[in-house]
């Protein structure tokens, strides 16, 4: 049976590679930031991770426009709703035009659910979904014009490329959805170097969430035969890749491939967005008892 209609959609730009974090400025200029808000979380900024993106700012030529106005470095576990509010105030109060995040799924959502607050002019985000999933489609869904790059430093929700934010809402103990296909980076930096120091623990269990995106993009009644490719391709990268991941995480060659392949299944299972039976289950389970879904 062929489906009545299908929608395919990736409007990020993708730029993968050792040391692309390098072009991280450039890319911010030609998108017409002047006012950058940097997000991520403390263990990155502990890790070094931060300060490796950030200084990639020192080295522009003189006269660039871009530059970073403030850190926000308060994101938690799970993109928790209270943290989006309070990136929400801090970006207001250092008037930021653009937002750069660096880090895995929980930062890059809390990103994006800035984004969208910030387009909306919302000081809650809890306000902007009631009932828990928020769908915003053609013509609705308009570009919000915040110049937003993503920097990916874990393998396994391709958040950086998704239409997808996933936010905790902590006085319900729900996990709540915001789709909007402007959601996503408009450029995704997947720079291997960056992901080495990820522990085997959540290399293997981040790997695993990648893994499921594709496995349910191909068994969804939405999946098309541009969806299976992703999603096919994804699986073969994974399961070639993720063991060498886990057993050296100084393999440069298998981190870039987690990447590549991580971007995949996230790709697919937007695009085939319909029965999604593990992460139902997941988002529930991991609401309730903080476990990485």
């Amino acid at each position: 049976m062929v489906n009545a209609h299908s929608n395919f959609w990736l409007r990020s730009s993708i730029y993968s590679g050792t040391n692309t974090r390098s072009l991280i400025p450039d890319l911010f200029n030609g998108l017409g930031a002047k006012r950058i808000l940097l997000v991520s979380d403390a263990g990155l900024e502990n890790a070094g991770v931060v300060k490796k993106v950030a200084e990639t700012f020192e080295q522009q030529k003189l006269g660039a426009r871009a530059e970073v106005v403030g850190q926000f470095l308060g994101v938690t576990q799970d993109a928790a709703s209270e943290c989006v509010n309070e990136a929400l105030k801090y970006a207001r109060e250092v008037n930021a035009d653009a937002i750069l995040a660096i880090g895995g799924g929980s930062v890059i959502d809390t990103a994006k659910a800035l984004k969208f607050g910030l387009y909306k002019g919302i000081t809650d985000i809890n306000d902007s979904i009631p009932s828990g999933y928020l769908y915003e489609g053609f013509p609705k869904a308009q570009s919000m014009n915040i110049p937003h790059i993503s920097v990916a430093t874990t393998a396994g929700t391709g958040s950086e490329v998704s239409p997808i934010a996933v936010i905790y809402n902590e006085h319900k103990k729900v996990k709540m959805n915001i789709y909007n296909v402007f959601l996503s980076s408009d450029v995704a930096i997947l720079d291997p170097e960056l992901t080495v120091g990820l522990p085997s623990d959540i290399t293997a269990f981040t790997g695993a969430d990648a893994l499921t995106h594709a496995i349910e993009a191909i068994v969804s009644p939405a999946a098309t035969s541009i969806t299976d490719a992703y999603a096919n391709q994804a699986i073969r990268v994974i399961e070639r890749n993720l063991p060498r991941a886990v057993k050296d995480g100084t393999n440069i060659e298998a981190r870039m491939e987690m990447l590549h392949g991580s971007m995949m299944g996230i790709t697919a299972f937007c695009s085939a967005l319909n029965v999604i039976p593990v992460h139902n289950f997941a988002h529930a389970y991991g609401a309730l008892f903080g476990i990485p879904h």
